[in-house]
């Protein structure tokens, strides 16, 4: 059985799940048949409880919009899954931003996930992975000299000793250029800023 997805983060907050005996009760009298019905009357909150996570930049570069990078993550559900099948929005980018904004509460409710760093929503993505459809992430690998395919397989827990917190917290970011530097005979330089989801967006554009 696979286990919760642990990335090194604080234990989420225990969550209270509804019984298949809670939404029979749901049901009318003279109804308790009618179990689908109750659960399409249930907020989907109930059924995929959010779970809280911290992201790895600690919300350092969004200002005041995510203290701490405190945020809360639920497992996809029937209408992700459309979505990450849709030709259309896969090749726009736009499948992945909409998963997010389905399956990730921030602290402002205003808040567009294609402002985030690469390195918060790929953290997002293996976390969505993992609460949604379990930690071992089971592959094929083809042989490029005997042409055998072989599986194997991918414990997502170990992407944990991955998850690197920020040396610093400004932008931009002066980065020297020394070759350029030594040509001109003075210090030249750029200031970069980090990749967020919009600039991909553009550049798959």
């Amino acid at each position: 059985m696979s286990k919760e997805i642990d990335l090194g983060l604080p234990s989420p907050k225990p969550t209270q799940s509804v019984s298949l005996t809670q939404v029979t009760e749901l049901a009318q009298p003279g109804q308790s048949d009618d179990i689908l019905t109750a659960i399409l009357a249930k907020n989907q909150n109930d059924f995929l409880p959010p779970e809280d996570y911290t992201l790895p930049t600690l919300g350092y570069f969004y200002g005041d919009l995510i203290p701490g990078g405190k945020i809360q993550i639920r497992p996809m559900d029937l209408a992700c899954e459309k979505i990450m099948s849709t030709p259309r929005l896969l090749q726009s980018g736009q499948a992945l931003d909409e998963v997010y904004k389905r399956c990730v509460k921030f602290p402002t409710s205003d808040f567009d996930p294609l402002n985030l760093l690469l390195g918060d929503r790929s953290f997002i993505l293996y976390v969505l992975r993992g609460i949604s459809y379990g930690n071992m992430y089971e592959f094929a690998i083809d042989c490029p000299m005997c042409q055998t395919k072989f599986t194997s397989q991918y414990d997502l827990n170990q992407i944990a000793t991955t998850v690197k917190n920020p040396k610093t917290t400004k932008e931009p970011v002066r980065i020297p250029l020394p070759a350029m530097s030594a040509t001109i005979g003075r210090d030249v330089w750029v200031d970069m800023r980090y990749a967020r989801g919009r600039d991909i967006q553009v550049m798959a554009q």
